[in-house]
């Protein structure tokens, strides 16, 4: 074949390629711009999700920062679920109903039971939840043991296991050594004897006391007496005191009080002679 036969039939060959080619690309243009429409909108989802969570995240935090209240930290969890504010709320939440419970304890039992019991709900949504939150869990975790050991009937083992569960998981914690000696207090039997009699008090709060005026109830009546006035600050006839002119009448200045006693040995002063007039 000569060389001009092989120049025609490479022509031949690469203009058929060519047109396969475009025919090919024609054919799958289409599914091209319908797939890469797709690509586009899925980062535009993702963007769009990326940047709504970036924005609901602080919102979160700046209702996180504002809170003060359990209640307000619960609404604050509720408001945002599945974000991380709303696990740190929700620890939060527990862990001021679990001192306000204990002080209720010596006050109001039945308050303080509904308290603990609410505590220890949301105790156990963070440990749920916080797998990827070690800090939190940690917290979570030691409140957890702490409403075990406030709501004890004198079995002090639900506790124990808990604390166990604590040090054995965070051996690292700023807590483990007063951790670690909570267990041996708890598995004394002064403890479980404290816990076992704490259990059946049950204080409640006084009814508001009403007002104490005048005696107490079954008190003898007390006799009133004035002491007599003097003769000389009683006037003759009331009806000579003019009101009027008493009080129109002006004030003048108290005579200083002398002693008489003092004045009696006071010598006095002699009269300085008349000097005589000139002439």
């Amino acid at each position: 074949m000569s060389l001009k036969d092989q120049s025609e039939l490479h022509d031949t060959e690469l203009g058929l390629a060519t047109v396969h080619a475009t025919e090919s690309l024609e054919k799958h243009m289409k599914a091209f711009i319908v797939g890469g429409i797709a690509v586009i909108v899925v980062i535009a989802g993702i963007i769009a999700v990326a940047s709504s969570g970036r924005g609901a995240s602080e919102a979160g935090w700046s209702r996180f920062a504002e809170a003060s209240s359990a209640s307000d930290f619960a609404n604050v969890a509720s408001d945002f679920p599945g974000t991380e504010v709303a696990i740190w709320a929700r620890l939060r939440e527990a862990e001021i109903q679990l001192g306000e419970s204990i002080q209720l304890q010596f006050t109001d039992r039945a308050a303080a039971n509904s308290q603990l019991k609410k505590s220890g709900d949301a105790f156990d949504s963070v440990i749920e939840k916080a797998a990827s939150l070690p800090e939190a869990k940690e917290r979570a975790l030691l409140g957890k043991a702490r409403v075990l050991e406030a709501t004890s009937d004198g079995d002090l083992s639900k506790a124990i296991d808990a604390y166990k569960v604590f040090a054995q998981g965070f051996p690292q914690s700023v807590w483990a050594e007063q951790v670690n000696a909570r267990i041996k207090t708890l598995e004394s039997r002064d403890a479980s004897e404290f816990y076992a009699w704490f259990s059946k008090q049950n204080p409640r709060p006084e009814d508001r006391p009403n007002p104490r005026d005048g005696l107490p109830p079954g008190h003898p009546e007390i006799p009133v007496t004035l002491p007599p006035i003097p003769d000389e600050l009683v006037p003759a006839d009331w009806s000579e005191i003019d009101v009027e002119d008493a009080a129109a009448a002006p004030t003048t200045e108290a005579a200083p009080n002398v002693d008489a006693s003092t004045a009696a040995e006071k010598p006095a002063t002699p009269a300085e002679p008349e000097k005589p007039k000139p002439e």
